[in-house]
């Protein structure tokens, strides 16, 4: 990367915070690498000169290969070529040096001219006049390939120049964008690097508008916010207990005899330690005769003494298990989540559940919990998020609008095929609605109490702030009510506390 733009991006990061963002730099980076690339190609598409180039390399190659070397229609071509690239972009010749050409032209037309029109020119003449046009006509490519290459390279350093301008103002207007989603991210405590990897999104203009659009819409409704930070709690991990066997060590410290201490007497031993001899043993060496006695004692190690010794502590350390009980967080489920865009919802209604839409997917990658999103009107779209977020797909899930009636009844059953699915098992089920629709059918309400004992859960967001009325709100373990015209939120059927944590 050239010293420009490094500079550039320097600069960048100095206006934009966001730009010190490791995926925003490798997007930027990629951006410069790829201009690199593409400015050798453009500079050729754009190329103004380049009739010209070619005019002067056909003169050229025909002067190299002595073609027309002293043919005056040649140099007065090449001359005509020559004054069409100074007239280039409104310019024109000096006038100077037109007037230099015309004295050339017509000095080599005055030595055409025979003497005599039945007597040819001598041939010193004709020497002459093809040394003079050859020289002419290499003067004449001498000063156009200087004048092209001028005009050339000052118009290529200004389309570089230009193209560095267009490139800088697309970063920094995508920069612009970049800045105000991650400021409306981070309003609602969400990093954008959560919800895409910039690197490998290519958002357009449109797709910029909407997620802040939506992002800011979360951020300035208070009601809204509030709402979505209570469903971002479905189903906070419960503790959970279980046994399990560990190895321990247990530490003993017991006192035993230390033999290499002399702190008491414990006894009587033989031996042959005079220090620590029996007084009737060292009475022995009192007379000539027992000496001898004495001698032989201590010579057998027979002698009779103190038996001496410490004590001193040591510590035993002895291998033990034991059952304990563990008690751990559970990991939280995934979420599901199925939002109305029937015609009944278009408006305000509609804007709240994608804006809520749009947290949750939030919020289940922060938690690294899988999500699914279900569309629905008369007819279902579908958008698995599990794994990596594609942040262009998830805005072209959210822009669709069906229009026409409600039918929820064939989300719901995706919704239950997907809970059948091991990455899907024990999910949270959200339905976003305004609930102008009939209720689920009796077989679907059973399958639905089937799942629940399965520690399924089935939550309900109503958007117009009146409770469903034509459900049976058996099936729901939670369920809400948003007034948008008061913009706040009803909690009508209660959570069980251990599953829903403040």
């Amino acid at each position: 990367m050239s010293d420009f733009w490094h500079e550039k991006i320097a600069e960048l990061q100095e206006r934009f915070a966001v730009a010190r963002e490791s995926s925003i730099v490798d997007k930027l980076s990629a951006e410069i690498q790829d201009f690199q690339s593409r400015i050798k190609r453009r500079l050729i598409k754009d190329n103004p000169f380049d009739e010209h180039q070619t005019a002067f390399a056909t003169a050229q190659e025909d002067f190299r290969d002595g073609h027309g070397v002293y043919d005056l229609p040649s140099i007065k071509s090449d001359l005509k070529s020559y004054q069409k690239l100074c007239e280039y972009n409104q310019g024109r010749m000096e006038k100077s040096e037109e007037s230099f050409w015309l004295r050339q032209i017509k000095e080599i037309e005055g030595k055409q001219r025979s003497p005599a029109k039945d007597k040819p020119a001598p041939k010193s003449a004709v020497k002459r006049l093809r040394a003079k046009q050859k020289t002419c006509r290499a003067h004449l490519h001498q000063q156009w390939q200087k004048t092209l290459d001028e005009k050339y390279n000052r118009w290529e350093l200004n389309a570089i120049a230009e193209y560095r301008r267009e490139l800088l103002e697309k970063l920094q207007n995508w920069l612009e964008l970049m800045q105000q989603l991650a400021d409306a991210l981070s309003q609602l405590s969400i990093e954008p690097g959560v919800l895409f990897d910039l690197s490998k999104d290519h958002l357009s203009l449109a797709d910029m508008d909407a997620i802040k659009r939506w992002a800011e819409y979360l951020a300035q409704d208070k009601g809204v916010r509030e709402l979505c930070e209570m469903l971002g709690r479905l189903r906070i991990a419960a503790r959970a207990k279980r046994e399990e066997w560990i190895k321990t060590t247990k530490t003993f410290t017991e006192v035993i005899p230390d033999i290499h201490s002399r702190e008491e007497i414990i006894g009587v031993r033989f031996g042959k330690d005079i220090e620590h001899a029996l007084p009737q043993e060292l009475a022995l060496l009192a007379d000539d005769e027992t000496a001898l006695l004495f001698d032989i004692k201590f010579a057998e190690s027979s002698l009779m003494h103190f038996d001496m010794a410490g004590w001193k502590s040591e510590d035993l350390e002895i291998p033990h298990e034991e059952l304990i009980e563990v008690e751990e967080d559970e990991k939280m489920g995934p979420i599901i989540v199925c939002v109305d865009t029937s015609g009944s919802m278009a408006g305000q209604p509609e804007t709240i559940a994608k804006a809520v839409t749009l947290y949750m997917a939030t919020k289940a990658i922060a938690q690294k919990r899988n999500c699914y999103l279900i569309s629905f009107s008369t007819g279902i779209h579908e958008l698995d998020l599990s794994g990596h977020c594609n942040i262009k797909n998830l805005i072209g899930f959210l822009q669709q609008s069906f229009g026409g009636g409600t039918d929820v009844a064939p989300a719901v059953t995706q919704a239950l095929k997907m809970m059948k699915e091991e990455d899907y098992e024990k999910s949270d089920l959200l339905i976003i609605s305004d609930f102008v629709m009939r209720d689920l059918p009796d077989e679907q309400r059973a399958e639905i109490a089937d799942f629940k004992q399965k520690g399924n859960k089935f939550y309900s967001l109503s958007i117009g702030g009146e409770h469903i009325q034509s459900f049976d709100r058996k099936i729901f373990d939670g369920e809400w009510a948003y007034d948008s015209q008061r913009s706040n939120i009803r909690q009508l059927l209660d959570i069980v506390d251990d599953e829903v944590a403040a």
